[in-house]
C-alpha cells in the first residue's frame, strides 16, 4: 500500500501577501529539483562523436537470461527397467519433486504423472504405478497411446515391480497382483514378519517373484532374508539370507548371507535370474551379485562403475544384455554389459 502525506494551507488576512510569495519561492524550488533530478537520470551522450541532429537513443534494457538447467539436486531417479518381451529394456526417468517434477518413459513424458514408482512398458497394453502432482500414489493403464489413471484399484503401501505381464505391490503385512488390462489378478500376503521389513522386490510373471526382507544394518553386516513364490503369493519359501551376522553367527553361506548391504535388486528375463547390488563389500563402490535360482544361491558378478551412486539405481533386462541405470556426479547416467556384470559400457 502507497502511504501520501497532506499539508494543508493556513488563511489569515495578515500572511496572505507573505504566503504567496512564499508558494512563489516554492514552486521555483521544486522546478529547479525536477530539473536536476532529470539530467541526473538522462543517458549519457557522447556529444562529439554524435553526428548533428541524431537522435539520441535510449539504453537497450537487459535481456534476460535464460531459465538454467534443472540443477544436480533436481535429478530424483531410475524408477524401473522395464522388461517388455520382445523390445530393448527401456529405463523411465523421473526428475524433480513430485510436486513440480516430470518423467521420461521411452522417448516420450506422461501427462499428469511427476513420478514413476513401477513400470511394465511403454507399449500398450501397460500399467504402472506413479505419482501426481500432488505426491497421490495410484495406478496408470496405457490404452492405444494415451495414459489413464485406474480408479478401480486400490493400492497398498510396498514396495513394487514389474515383468512384461504384471506389476507387483508389496508391504509389510499385504500385497496385490496387477495385469497390463489393469485388473487385480491376484491377492498376496507377505512373508516379511517383524522386526524385517519389505525392501525389494523381483517379479517374472504374475504367478513367480522373489521377496527381500531386511533389518538394520550393523558393522558386522545386514540381516535380511529372501523369499520365493511361485504361486502368486499364496505359500513362500525360505531361500536365502541369515537371521544372524558375524563370524561366529553360524549362519548358512548362500552368497547373500549378510555382508554389505542391499541397495538395489532386479530381475532378468530369464526366469528366476536376480541381480542385487550391494554396498560396503569388497569393491570401491558398488558390487553386483546374481541369482539363477530365484534367489537360492548368489555369485559374485563384479564392481559397478566408478562414481555411481548407490541411490537412485535400476538394474534388469536380460542375461544378453544387463542394463544399468543410476547418477554419477548427480547427473543421470546408464550402462549396458554384455558378459554377465563383469564389464559395463556407456550404454
Amino acid at each position: 500500500m502507497g502511504w501520501v502525506l497532506t499539508q494543508g494551507l493556513v488563511h489569515s488576512s495578515g500572511w496572505r501577501r507573505a504566503g504567496a510569495v512564499a508558494l512563489v519561492a516554492f514552486a521555483a524550488l521544486d522546478v529547479a529539483l525536477v530539473v536536476n533530478a532529470v539530467q541526473r537520470t538522462r543517458p549519457s551522450v557522447d556529444i562529439a562523436s554524435s553526428p548533428r541532429g541524431a537522435a539520441i537513443q535510449p539504453e537497450t534494457p537487459a535481456v534476460p537470461s535464460p531459465t538454467p538447467p534443472p540443477s544436480v539436486s533436481d535429478f530424483v531417479a531410475p524408477l524401473a527397467v522395464t522388461l517388455t518381451a520382445g523390445q530393448n529394456p527401456t529405463i523411465a526417468w523421473s526428475y524433480g519433486s513430485c510436486r513440480s517434477g516430470r518423467v521420461s518413459v521411452g522417448s516420450s513424458s506422461v501427462e499428469g504423472v511427476s513420478r514413476i514408482l513401477g513400470l511394465t512398458g511403454v507399449q500398450s497394453p501397460a500399467v504402472m504405478i506413479a505419482q501426481d502432482k500432488q505426491c497421490r500414489i495410484s495406478l496408470w493403464r496405457r490404452s492405444q497411446s494415451t495414459w489413464k489413471r485406474e480408479t478401480r484399484v486400490t493400492l497398498p503401501t510396498g514396495q513394487s515391480a514389474a515383468s512384461a505381464d504384471s506389476l507387483w505391490v508389496v508391504g509389510d503385512t499385504a500385497g496385490v497382483v496387477i495385469g497390463t488390462s489393469g485388473a487385480v489378478r491376484n491377492q498376496v500376503k507377505s512373508p516379511c514378519a517383524r522386526p524385517f521389513t519389505t525392501s525389494f522386490v523381483a517379479v517374472w510373471s504374475t504367478s513367480r517373484a522373489t521377496v527381500f526382507c531386511t533389518g538394520e544394518s550393523r558393522a558386522a553386516g545386514q540381516i535380511r532374508l529372501v523369499y520365493g513364490t511361485t504361486n502368486a503369493g499364496k505359500t513362500w519359501s525360505e531361500l536365502a539370507g541369515a537371521r544372524t551376522v558375524g563370524t561366529k553367527s553360524g549362519g548358512r553361506h548362500d552368497g547373500l548371507d549378510g555382508d554389505g548391504r542391499l541397495v538395489s535388486v532386479g530381475s532378468l528375463n530369464a526366469p528366476g535370474t536376480v541381480a542385487a547390488v550391494l554396498s560396503g563389500v569388497t569393491c570401491p563402490g558398488l558390487q553386483l551379485r546374481l541369482s539363477k535360482d530365484s534367489g537360492r544361491n548368489w555369485t559374485t558378478a563384479g564392481c559397478l562403475p566408478a562414481g555411481l551412486a548407490r541411490s537412485p539405481l535400476a538394474v534388469g533386462g536380460s542375461t544378453a544384455r544387463m542394463v544399468l541405470g543410476g547418477s554419477v556426479d548427480g547427473k543421470p547416467a546408464e550402462y549396458a554389459s554384455t558378459d554377465g556384470g563383469r564389464h559395463w559400457t556407456t550404454a
